[in-house]
């Protein structure tokens, strides 16, 4: 939990490598961090599924001046994690208290 108290404590900017932090792109790089600070909660239930997560980032990936949408070429990794989730991730994904990911039949509603 190192990075959630680092957060907490106003620690962000001094944990990025300065060079892909810049004064355009600082809120993103927070709402990311929120993000990932919510991914990592104890309890299973109040944490995010994988189809919240790739929304969000979708959303913060459509920001003007986000490094990601401005570079020519995205790297493996983030076009990985900005495709469509494959069809194995159907509605009604979620992770539990154990972090074990499990299929329901519910619909998920966002």
């Amino acid at each position: 939990m190192y990075f959630v108290s680092l957060i907490k404590e106003n620690y962000l900017l001094d944990i990025l490598d300065p060079r892909v932090l810049n004064d355009e792109n600082v809120e993103q790089f927070k709402e990311v961090a929120t993000l990932a600070k919510r991914c990592v909660r104890v309890n299973g239930e109040e944490r995010p599924t994988m189809k919240e997560v790739a929304h969000e980032l979708a959303e913060l990936q459509a920001m003007p001046k986000h490094p990601w949408s401005q570079s020519k070429s995205i790297g493996e990794e983030a076009e990985y994690l900005f495709s469509d989730l494959p069809s194995s991730y159907g509605e009604g994904a979620t992770s539990s208290s154990m972090g074990c990911d499990s299929i329901n039949n519910k619909n998920l509603i966002i």
